[in-house]
């Protein structure tokens, strides 16, 4: 099983930073992956063992290196910043579905040319979307030029990381 994580986002302009430093937290802070037995295809074959491989990417913008990654991805986990008028810091979790960002009013917060939901929506239609697809939204305050995040969205970093964490040993 290949289980990608992918932080979306510019390092740049402040609170849209927040996927790639979420993926850089948790990538240097990995949780315990079990391994997991393969099934057997013959009675007389010992059970192996097989560790999961996970990968961590940080992009800042979704379109073709996201979708390539996706090729080779099970499991895909995107990070990315969002503004729906929820609080900044809030924390979205979703399970992709196609109407999923447009029935929520969610948006990526900078400005990418084809944005996620897009890549997403054309993964399906070239039948490149992983089996299973888990959207975590960060809820933003700025995305202005400038390095850092604001206090909320910082203040929500170790939560996402800890959330993402679970997440990875549930699929484990």
């Amino acid at each position: 099983m290949r289980l990608c994580i992918v932080g979306i986002g510019n390092t740049w302009a402040s609170d849209d930073a927040v996927g790639p430093k979420v993926v850089r937290r948790l990538q240097n802070q990995p949780p315990p992956i079990s391994r997991q037995p393969l099934q057997q295809t013959n009675g007389d074959e010992p059970e192996a063992e097989v560790r999961p491989v996970v990968i961590f990417q940080t992009l800042a913008q979704p379109p073709v290196e996201l979708l390539d990654l996706m090729e080779h991805c099970d499991i895909l986990i995107v990070v990315d910043a969002v503004i729906s008028g929820a609080p900044p810091g809030t924390i979205h979790r979703h399970l992709w579905s196609p109407d999923l960002l447009s029935s929520r009013g969610q948006e990526r917060a900078s400005s990418h040319g084809l944005g996620l939901r897009e890549m997403l929506e054309l993964a399906a239609k070239l039948e490149q979307l992983p089996a299973k697809v888990v959207l975590f939204g960060i809820e933003i305050k700025s995305t202005e030029l400038g390095h850092g995040l604001s206090a909320e969205v910082a203040e929500a970093l170790p939560q996402v990381v800890e959330q993402l964490r679970r997440e990875i040993e549930q699929l484990f």
